[in-house]
């Protein structure tokens, strides 16, 4: 379970830098029109973050379950 969270520690490292750069130059931005389009970036950036964390909370579940069910054997 360790190798899995240390590759994924990059991803959403750098996910959380991209998504955090695009909402300041989103609010830094003069014009409405602009921010608008920065925030559906942001909404796109986002979904392949949840698709990381979902993945990464499903596999621990798996992993622990196995676990759990070799110890009950």
């Amino acid at each position: 379970m360790l190798e899995l969270n240390f590759a994924l520690l990059p991803i959403l490292f750098f996910a959380f830098i991209i998504t955090v750069g695009t909402l300041v130059v989103a609010n830094t931005s003069p014009l409405v029109w602009q921010r608008e389009r920065m925030w559906m970036s942001v909404i796109i950036l986002l979904i392949p973050i949840f698709g990381a964390a979902g993945f990464w909370v499903m596999y621990t579940i798996r992993r622990f379950r196995s676990k759990t069910q070799n110890r009950n054997r």
